[in-house]
């Protein structure tokens, strides 16, 4: 798998109003994000599906900004929105929908994100069935996370039912899919997915 780190572009900053976000400049933002590593408050590593470990203070942020840029790219995205492929398990169709403001919690979602949100989720939804053929999804989020509001978009498979198929099979399924599925061949599948989601959300925008 390619690099998936690019440290050469920063995170944004953007405010909490509603009216709209704040971006600094990338070389202010890129100091900025050193100093923070420097002093090393909150920072989390995170091990990438291709075996890879980063340190970031904010998974969500690194990406939305595209400070990490995950395999396969943008899946989509819009003004409040990013949505792309799981950096961290290589499982086809596995998107994560990632907000661009920094939150934690739903209730801080303001009226357009939440349309943004919901709407995105039909699109995306649709297009893992129209394009991979996904007949059943799991969605997931949680507000304590170390990073901020994202949504899990986890597609069902037939091999996923050996674990089981309430919640408690999620897990086993992300460890057996980063332990077993980080192989070349099924890499470029999942590649092929993100691809065929992509262009089905590009031509599709209803």
């Amino acid at each position: 798998m390619g690099n998936l780190y690019r440290g050469d572009r920063g995170c944004k900053d953007r405010s909490s109003s509603s009216s709209g976000y704040i971006a600094e400049s990338a070389k202010h933002n890129q100091r900025k994000f050193l100093e923070v590593r420097c002093k090393g408050s909150d920072f989390v590593g995170v091990l990438l599906s291709n075996g890879k470990n980063i340190e970031v203070d904010c998974l969500s942020c690194a990406v939305t900004s595209g400070l990490i840029e995950p395999e396969g790219g943008t899946v989509i995205e819009t003004e409040y929105f990013h949505a792309h492929q799981d950096v961290a398990y290589p499982i086809k169709g596995l998107i994560i929908l990632a907000a661009k403001r920094h939150i934690k919690c739903f209730d801080e979602l303001t009226e357009e994100e939440s349309s943004d949100y919901i709407r995105l989720l039909k699109r995306i939804r649709k297009a893992q069935r129209i394009a991979l053929g996904i007949e059943s999804v799991y969605y997931f989020y949680n507000e304590d996370t170390t990073h901020h509001f994202h949504t899990w978009m986890v597609p069902r498979y037939d091999w996923m039912y050996d674990f089981g198929r309430s919640v408690e099979s999620v897990r086993p399924i992300l460890l057996h899919a980063r332990k077993q599925l980080s192989g070349e061949e099924n890499v470029k599948e999942v590649l092929l997915a993100v691809a065929a989601l992509t262009k089905e959300l590009n031509e599709n925008k209803g």
